[in-house]
Parts: structure tokens; sequence; C-alpha cells
């Protein structure tokens, strides 16, 4: 017998990177990101200074908080950063 776990509203705060494009990143070093009970990003929220009042505003006061802390930072996104060798290639 299977069971299902109901995933959780879950919050990342600190900071992440994303790609704007093939050479460029974005780096937010205060950043909210909710991941909704499906796993989906459902917002995304750049310098923030009072978290609180933007999970209020989301109506997110009772998600899951995780914090990134120290030289941590969430790259978001379903990304395969693995490589073998001999598949590595200069850009």
């Amino acid at each position: 017998m299977s069971s299902t776990k109901r995933l959780e509203r879950t919050v990342f705060h600190g900071r992440f990177v994303q790609s704007v494009s093939l050479k460029e990143l974005e780096i937010c070093d205060q950043g909210l990101i909710g991941i909704d009970v499906q796993g989906k990003i459902a917002f995304v929220e750049r310098d923030v200074t009072d978290a609180d009042t933007v999970l209020r505003a989301h109506g997110w006061e009772d998600a899951k908080i995780v914090r990134i802390t120290g030289n941590s930072f969430l790259f978001p996104g379903f990304i395969d950063t693995h490589i073998h060798v001999g598949e590595a290639r200069s850009y």
C-alpha cells in the first residue's frame, strides 16, 4: 500500500541566483520564493526587508520558512547541474 504525502507551502528566504540569459545571472541577496503544494513556484519577491509583511500580502503566514544563510544560495527551477567526464564543453 502506498501513501501520498501532501507537500506544504514553503517559502525560501535569503539569497537566490537565477539565469537571465545564457551569459547573465541575477543575484538577489534578500529574496522570498514561495513554493505551493504542487511544488510549483507561486511567487518571487526581491529586495525583501520585512518578510512577514510580504507573506501576509500573499496570504502565506502559515507557510514553512526555510532560511538561506551564510554562503548558501538557492538556484530555483528544475536544473540538472551534473556532467560526466568528456561531456564538458567550453562556451
